[in-house]
């Protein structure tokens, strides 16, 4: 008896496992496939430009009792985005306490409330078409609570490759670009994701209805699972600056100005969906 016909007398079944296991796995990684498009494509208030997320978690876990809309700059809505961002971003805030106080909690809200109303509310003379400036909410469907936001808006960008604090703010330095900011979401919503409906129906606001093909971000250095995420989306690092400053809520009830190292981040919108789809994967 030959060596092939030998092995295949003792192995069979061993063998007929293996074919099973890669059968089983093919199946897997295309459930997943169909899942993340079933998902990307369930957004109907904003169009998703970008491919779906392939993260385990986000695929499998994700909540199905919530829905991304623009708060159209609607007071009561930048209310309680306010309300919420307070705790699910400055208690959490790396370097900070985990749990706000009262008097911490009031102050911070406070100015989370008038920092939105400037920066998204609706101005008078103005069409929502004219609009340049958008918090995005995540909510809830039954009960409309916020559960997640990303603010988008135009601003003065530094565009310069280098340590920001070296390099002079010059006129042909600076443009005018989208600049997504303040993304949060709940404690319990985390990991889901949640964070990356939340960017990419940003982007596709500022891709679809403000006609631009990049957006930046700030990101603080050591909040490392935000560089991350961002990265795995496809933003890359452009410059830095050593020398910013931020405010920190501390355990002891105080809230410190404090020294921090800020990243700016870019993303090309109008990249391949192939290239998106890689920095997904391998995002680093």
């Amino acid at each position: 008896m030959n060596n092939e016909r030998w092995h295949n007398c003792v192995f069979p079944r061993k063998r007929r496992r293996f074919s099973s296991c890669s059968t089983l796995i093919r199946f897997y990684m295309f459930t997943i496939y169909i899942r993340s498009l079933v998902d990307a494509f369930s957004l109907h208030t904003v169009k998703l430009l970008s491919p779906p997320i392939f993260g385990i978690s986000a695929v499998f876990f994700k909540p199905k009792n919530l829905i991304v809309a623009p708060s159209l700059g609607q007071d009561d809505k930048l209310i309680e985005a306010g309300k919420f961002f307070a705790d699910a971003f400055w208690a959490s805030k790396p370097g900070g306490t985990k749990s706000l106080s009262s008097k911490q909690n009031k102050l911070l809200t406070n100015q989370q409330i008038s920092e939105f109303r400037k920066r998204y509310a609706q101005r008078l003379g103005k069409s929502q078409l004219d609009r340049r400036s958008e918090l995005m909410l995540c909510l809830e469907k039954g009960t409309g609570e916020v559960v997640g936001c990303a603010g988008i808006e135009l601003d003065n960008i530094n565009n310069k490759k280098s340590n920001r604090s070296n390099v002079q703010s010059t006129a042909s330095n600076i443009s005018r670009k989208p600049l997504m900011s303040n993304l949060a979401v709940g404690k319990q919503y985390r990991r889901k994701g949640v964070a990356e409906d939340l960017v990419l129906a940003t982007e596709a606001l500022v891709r679809n209805q403000w006609g631009y093909e990049e957006c930046y971000l700030f990101v603080e250095k050591k909040n490392t699972p935000a560089i991350k995420l961002y990265r795995k989306l496809g933003y890359k690092k452009v410059w830095q600056d050593d020398d910013a400053k931020t405010i920190t809520p501390k355990d002891n009830g105080s809230i410190d100005t404090t020294s921090t190292t800020i990243i700016c981040m870019k993303k090309n919108l109008s990249s391949s969906i192939f290239i998106n789809m890689f920095n997904r994967i391998l995002p680093f």
